[in-house]
Parts: C-alpha cells; structure tokens; sequence
C-alpha cells in the first residue's frame, strides 16, 4: 500500500473499502468451525466396494467338531421324523488307508475316534432336548468300554457305555443305542442288536 494523499497522516490505504474489511474483521473473530465430516458414500457401482451375501458354501463345516455336531443336527432331525436307523460317516484322511481301511499308526489316534464319537453323542443329546434320551454306547471292545464308561457317564447326559461282547448288551431302559466305530468282527453283533430293537429304539452307527 501506500500513503493516501488525501486521508489523515499515517493511514495505509490497504486497497479494500469498507465492506471488505468489515467482512474480514468479523471473519477473524467468528468461532472456529469444525472440521468436514467423512465424504458422503459412494453410489457408483463400479466404485463401490461389493456387498457379499451368502455363499453355497456356507453350510460347509468349519472344523472337525463342527461336522460333528452338523452330523448330530441331521442325526436329531431323522430320529425326531421316525427313522429307526442311522449311519454317519466321519473320515478322518490321516487316520485312513485306502486298501487297509483305518489305520491307527501313531499314539493317539484311537483316543481321537473315542473323542470323535463322546462329542457327537453329547451334541446328539443336545440336538434331541429335554436332556437327551437314555443313550447306550456300545464299543467293539471290553476294555474300551471299562475305560470310558465312567468319564462319558460324567459328560454325556443320561450315557452308559457297554460293549458288544457283553453279555446283557440291551436295557428295557435304552432309548437309544449308539454303535461306535464297529470293527469288522463286531458286524455280526452290529447286525443282532439292530435285530433286537423294534422302531421305538433307534439305533445309529457311528463310524
């Protein structure tokens, strides 16, 4: 700027009149604004990040204990419908030969089949309400069921663990039987119990 010729000693003449400077002036002593929001979301569906819904592969198990309990749910609805008999399938690749059949190679993997049928056997008697119904776990071996029998009856509700060499295998009790993991020279005895129970008494075979 410089010094008016016209106007008092000492003022600068800025180059703005009056209404500009009144509007700067009360610009500088107005309050501080808050900062812009977030930009508004894009509609442009090519830019736009895609919404996904669900996938046909959704229904597919997340884990082993998840097709366990999947198993279990099919299990439920099919005994809930009257069928009197049911197989379920669980394969375990490391634990399976194709000309051999299932191997048990290193330490443990017979623990992971006993542990593979307890956790379908509670999620069964869970899936089947009201507690469950009186459930009878027949194992191929003595031993097996002596060792199980007093763990599963603490973790499985209303659970007994037989074998099929026992002698008195059936209860008038037994709503329900559960035949795990039959080695092939327990088929005959598989065949006998499955005889013996009338469609009031499912029976499933866990292998």
């Amino acid at each position: 700027g410089r010094a008016g010729p016209d106007g008092p000693e000492g003022l600068v003449d800025a180059g703005a009149d009056p209404g500009e400077l009144e509007a700067l002036l009360a610009a500088a002593q107005a309050p501080p604004q808050p900062p812009p929001g977030p930009p508004p979301p894009d509609d442009d569906p090519e830019t736009s990040p895609e919404v996904l819904g669900e996938r046909e592969d959704d229904v597919l198990p997340n884990s082993l204990e998840d097709s366990l309990r999947q198993a279990a749910r099919a299990t439920a609805g099919a005994l809930r419908d009257g069928q009197p008999r049911c197989i379920v399938e669980c394969f375990v690749p490391e634990l399976f030969d194709p000309i051999s059949g299932g191997v048990m190679a290193e330490e443990g993997d017979q623990q992971r089949y006993w542990d593979m049928a307890k956790t379908f056997c509670g999620a069964l008697q869970e899936e089947l309400g009201s507690g469950g119904r009186r459930l009878n776990v027949a194992f191929p071996d003595m031993g097996v069921a002596a060792m199980l029998g007093p763990a599963w009856a603490s973790e499985v509700p209303k659970c007994r663990v037989t074998s099929l060499n026992d002698r008195l295998l059936l209860s008038a009790e037994d709503e329900l039987v559960v035949c795990a993991a039959p080695d092939p020279q327990g088929a005959a005895k598989v065949m006998e119990v499955a005889g013996e129970l009338d469609s009031a008494r499912p029976m499933v075979l866990f292998n």
